[in-house]
């Protein structure tokens, strides 16, 4: 997916524009400038085995130095990376290469022992914030170049976690030959699109530092003149960067969206109501029956702006992320809304009040008001991140990826048993809806407007 992207970095030299992997041209900001080292950290000690020679960086694997990747001056938070790279040569054999499954297990024989297999190898990756567990790997593995070792390998992360730092595709060039990275990093989520081919898309990597510089890493070593291990035999070039924004961070009150387009149109023409439930009353929406209103198209990042009256015991919702309409309860995310002065949700599990995560996250506050009153609420969806604002203030925010498991929610609260695909195993994007008259109380919605973030 695409993002908004708003601010250059000022500090660095602004290059003309780059054409990316996908076809799409930005401006982007030049990180290294084909001549020299500024912006960059060359590692004390290392004695000229990091070099610029040709407008490339270029590396024979020998630093001198006791800390040995090369690092940039300045830290990232989010932002969009593009590095041409290539492996110069392979001199080592690599005798211990594993068969890596799609989970990110290494395939086993009937004995229950790994199988390995040899391979001439050269070991390099891009190390994101300031970290070597984040590495994106640069290596001659069958899986090919991509992975992120340190995630694959941290046997206490989630399965899903492991599994989606897995390259789906091996899209390496020939040795000798330039490969292409584009690399995006928001939040805790990266994705990596090599030579065209997206080979990680949106991997959680939880606990990811919220921000740190960009490194080009170090590999191998030599006993008596030979490699005993994968050496970074490697040239890098056309590093250029764009930071992206925040949006939770953007956002900090309501937005101005009277200039937002309305999600149903201005006559509801733009919603699929398949039972004719839903009508307006001036420029409100009203539903008679027990039947949600959908979006006649899908969402995957998006900034959602409404506001919402209860009647006295109103149960309803916004649901999101929908990919089956006849099954939506346990195939979307619901951002409850009701009616908390009525003594049925007074009474409730905190996950099923108002401006709750439905079933899966409690707000932190009671912030609707009484019956028969507006409430202004504003819900940003971004990278399988969900935060939700009601009447100025932020209530619920969830990392579907953080919700594994069936029964227990990660805070330790019951999940009802008709959610039963945990939210870690379902698509963030999907339409959007809004849940009808629920129950015996009717919901009122006006002014029901998006920002698509795509």
């Amino acid at each position: 997916m695409r993002h908004l992207l708003f601010g250059l970095l000022s500090l660095l030299v602004l290059i003309p524009t780059i054409q990316g992997q996908t076809g799409e041209s930005s401006d982007f900001t030049l990180l290294f400038n084909g001549q020299d080292f500024s912006n960059w950290k060359v590692p004390q000690g290392d004695n000229g085995h990091w070099r610029v020679m040709d407008g490339v960086i270029d590396y024979d694997g020998e630093s001198e130095a006791k800390e040995k990747h090369l690092w940039s001056e300045q830290s990232f938070k989010n932002f969009e990376l593009m590095v041409d790279w290539r492996i110069k040569e392979t001199p080592y054999i690599n005798p211990r290469v594993p068969i890596i499954l799609p989970s990110g297990l290494h395939k086993l024989d009937k004995d229950g022992n790994v199988i390995r297999t040899s391979v001439p190898d050269s070991d390099s990756g891009i190390l994101i914030r300031g970290q070597m567990k984040s590495q994106v790997n640069i290596w001659c593995w069958p899986i090919g170049s991509g992975e992120v070792y340190g995630y694959r390998n941290d046997e206490s992360l989630p399965a899903n976690v492991r599994a989606g730092v897995v390259p789906t595709i091996n899209a390496d060039h020939h040795i000798g030959e330039w490969n292409t990275y584009k690399i995006r990093v928001v939040g805790e989520h990266l994705t990596v699109v090599l030579n065209d081919q997206t080979v990680i898309k949106d991997a959680w990597l939880p606990n990811l530092p919220s921000s740190g510089p960009v490194g080009l890493q170090h590999h191998g070593n030599k006993k008596n003149g030979k490699w005993s291990s994968p050496p970074a035999l490697v040239q890098f070039k056309n590093i250029a960067i764009q930071e992206l924004p925040d949006v939770f961070a953007e956002v900090m009150d309501h937005p101005d969206s009277k200039d937002w387009p309305l999600l149903f149109g201005d006559d509801l023409s733009l919603g699929i109501d398949l039972h004719h439930s839903w009508r307006l009353e001036g420029d409100v929406m009203v539903a008679d029956k027990d039947e949600s209103i959908w979006s006649d198209r899908t969402y995957e990042d998006f900034i959602l702006d409404l506001a919402f009256k209860n009647a006295p015991g109103t149960n309803s919702g916004i649901i999101l992320h929908c990919r089956d309409r006849q099954e939506w309860v346990p195939n979307s995310i619901e951002v409850q809304i009701a009616d908390d002065y009525a003594e049925k949700w007074a009474k409730s599990p905190k996950n099923w009040q108002c401006g709750a995560i439905f079933g899966r996250v409690e707000p932190s506050e009671r912030t609707v008001k009484v019956a028969g009153e507006w409430n202004r609420c504003t819900v940003i969806s971004q990278d399988r991140m969900i935060k939700v604002m009601v009447n100025g203030k932020w209530v619920s925010e969830m990392n579907m990826d953080e919700h594994t498991k069936v029964a227990i929610n990660p805070d330790g609260t019951s999940i009802p048993e008709w959610l039963k695909h945990p939210p870690a195993t379902l698509a963030a994007h999907g339409q959007i809806g809004l849940q009808g008259k629920h129950g015996d109380a009717p919901i009122y919605f006006r002014d029901v407007r998006i920002k698509d973030l795509d």
